[in-house]
């Protein structure tokens, strides 16, 4: 073969070096079971998911966002009408849209905008970006606090959640602004950090914070499931903490001293199995259980117990009204333990 046919062969692997290659995601194949289509087969799994609602396209009806604490995942689904129902769909248009987030999330309005804010770990505990979107705009969000601070004893300290607990984001006083309930270091007693923005400012915008109640409930989580005391007292040990402003303790035992969380609960506090809670935020089922299932509330009550299960990742505390009296109950549950507490 002559010399001038070799030479573009020569440089052919130049060429095909210089050339662009990358792999794409198409979601738009379809994928059924037994002839029936799976329109969110594309999702993706979830081990530990958090589920919150937050308003992404520009029509009225809140959509969902999910997020996966075992690995940072984010999924967003779109409420679509289809049948003369609504269903979610899976949109991952919406997902590079979110700001960096680590080990949970919570979505919520702290400053009466009409928008959901997000707050999420950092190192210094929690951070807060703002959801700036305009109205029918992309979803953007600016940073709002770096980190939390509250007001302990005597300084102003960083709000401090661990990686593996998940706080509280609610209106504990009725005043108008988010408080944060949260574990202590030691991950044994919930302390109640209240929001002075509407007592200082008369608005609900500026997030500052102070340690009103140290052993907030009167309880403590022991170290091993289906440790139980009783006979623990806040005060005697020191832990009860309360400067100002009103608090509302949970009700420990019918009275009972204080409660110490584990697995199997005592006689006459919760049943071992639990029933369905239905809380007005997301108005889903949640009980005791392994390995995260999600049901919507509409779920027949004559369903086994064992289909009405969540599991999550570390400590985790919900304040919410659950029995629609007016006042914060509380939701506590642990990942070492197979049982969600309801106290109210």
């Amino acid at each position: 073969m002559p010399i001038r046919s070799l030479f573009p062969l020569l440089l052919l692997p130049l060429f095909v070096q210089g050339q662009p290659f990358r792999f794409e995601v198409d979601y738009s194949v379809r994928v059924s079971l037994d002839g029936q289509d799976l329109p969110n087969a594309w999702a993706g799994g979830l081990n530990a998911g958090q589920f919150s609602t937050l308003h992404l396209d520009a029509d009225s009806i809140p959509d969902l966002v999910v997020f996966d604490r075992t690995d940072g995942k984010l999924t967003a689904f779109v409420a679509k009408l289809a049948g003369g129902r609504y269903a979610y769909r899976h949109a991952p248009e919406y997902e590079p849209l979110f700001p960096d987030l680590r080990f949970w999330l919570l979505l919520a309005d702290y400053d009466h905008d009409g928008r959901k804010d997000a707050f999420t770990h950092t190192n210094l505990g929690v951070k807060v970006y703002r959801n700036v979107t305009q109205k029918a705009g992309e979803l953007k969000w600016a940073v709002a606090r770096e980190a939390l601070y509250t007001r302990g004893y005597r300084d102003s300290v960083n709000l401090r959640v661990g990686a593996g607990d998940i706080p509280a984001i609610a209106d504990v006083d009725n005043d108008g602004d988010l408080d944060i309930l949260a574990y202590d270091q030691a991950g044994s007693y919930v302390e109640y950090h209240q929001n002075q923005s509407v007592e200082r400012y008369g608005h609900a915008r500026a997030l500052e914070f102070r340690r009103v109640n140290a052993c907030w409930g009167n309880f403590e989580e022991g170290a091993e499931c289906g440790d139980f005391d009783f006979s623990v007292d806040c005060e005697a040990t020191g832990r009860q903490m309360n400067i100002e402003g009103p608090t509302r303790n949970v009700e420990s035992h019918r009275g009972r001293g204080a409660i110490r969380l584990g697995g199997t609960p005592p006689a006459g506090f919760f049943s071992s199995t639990g029933s369905p809670i239905t809380g007005p935020p997301s108005g889903a089922a949640f009980a005791a259980g392994p390995p995260m299932q999600f049901f919507s509330s509409t779920v027949p009550t004559s369903l086994p117990d064992d289909r009405f299960r969540i599991q999550h990742a570390g400590s985790t505390l919900l304040a919410l009204d659950l029995d629609g009296d007016r006042d914060q109950d509380l939701l506590v549950g642990d990942v070492s333990c197979p049982t969600i507490f309801r106290m109210t």
